[in-house]
């Protein structure tokens, strides 16, 4: 139980030192104006381009992180054959959570359209 509890919060903080820190540093050099205060952030207008970025590299790759992460993690401390490491459980993870991502972007994007009167 412990070895769980673990594993999932140490990869807890990896997917929130990126959702939170690295990403919108990231978003940031491409153009995308993230402001690097979370309380300036709810006031976004961002194109749909760059909410579907946001969504990628903010959320999906954050879920990459705590997904793939913890898995290790608990394969290492486990030995569990069942989370152990392999290219289609990476493969698939990536593109679950990248589309998943994408979707995030687009559903947030659509607010904003609203507010604008488009």
């Amino acid at each position: 139980m412990t070895r769980d509890v673990l594993s999932y919060f140490v990869a807890l903080l990896l997917a929130m030192l990126w959702g939170f820190l690295l990403a919108p540093r990231l978003l940031r050099q491409l153009g995308v104006p993230i402001p690097l205060k979370w309380r300036e952030r709810k006031q976004l207008h961002l194109n749909p381009g760059q909410n579907v970025l946001w969504g990628v590299f903010g959320w999906g790759v954050s879920m990459i992180i705590y997904d793939r992460t913890s898995h290790y993690l608990l394969w290492i401390l486990t030995r569990n054959l069942a989370d152990k490491p392999t290219f289609w459980r990476f493969a698939g993870s990536i593109l679950l959570w990248s589309l998943i991502g994408v979707v995030f972007g687009v559903f947030t994007a659509l607010p904003n359209r609203k507010e604008d009167g488009n």
